[in-house]
């Protein structure tokens, strides 16, 4: 092998590794799922929202002592859709003659 030959194949080898190194890098920025909690505003209680980690990933960190619900219908409580804009954005951007609403 000559040395043009050996220098170009220590280059190729160089890049390379320097792709994987750059890849493995990517993906660790992927794989980081970073979890904020809610905020509990005024007039609400920590025990009616539903605890970000345990939505998540099944598990909470602070276990039983959390002040957040881990019950998992709170997330699909009635109350807390028709309490949001979600219904009243619907209608405007709807063409619903009627807002009343049957429960």
């Amino acid at each position: 092998m000559s040395a043009i030959e050996s220098r170009e194949y220590a280059e190729k080898a160089e890049k390379k590794k320097q792709r994987e190194e750059e890849a493995f890098l990517f993906s660790l920025t992927k794989t980081v799922n970073v979890i904020k909690q809610s905020v509990v505003e005024e007039g609400q209680k920590a025990e009616n929202i539903l605890c970000a980690y345990f939505k998540e990933t099944g598990k909470c960190p602070n276990g039983d002592n959390c002040e957040f619900s881990h019950d998992l219908n709170i997330a699909f409580n009635v109350s807390n859709i028709f309490s949001s804009n979600l219904i009243t954005k619907f209608l405007k951007n709807s063409k619903v003659l009627s807002t009343s609403i049957l429960i």
